[in-house]
């Protein structure tokens, strides 16, 4: 007998009250880093383990993109 499959994704959303409150994070030690991997995730959607990844190399200032090479999915992106 197969079991059924189940949609166990979660998605929550954070409150404009929330999302104030992140960007405003103290920016001072020992919370810099901290403060700018939660930031990047807001602007750009992408999770804390996608964040740990980027290297400066995936970092395009002119373009004001990201490059998430070798992402779960299999297809390397470019994010504004």
């Amino acid at each position: 007998m197969r079991k059924p499959k189940l949609d166990n994704k979660v998605t929550e959303f954070l409150t404009p009250a929330e999302v104030g409150r992140l960007i405003e994070t103290p920016d001072g030690p020992p919370r810099k880093e901290s403060a700018d991997i939660v930031r990047i995730g807001l602007y750009t959607g992408l999770g804390k383990s996608e964040i740990m990844k980027l290297k400066w190399q995936d970092v395009d200032l002119e373009r004001r993109t990201l490059t998430l090479r070798n992402p779960k999915g299999g297809v390397t992106t470019a994010i504004p």
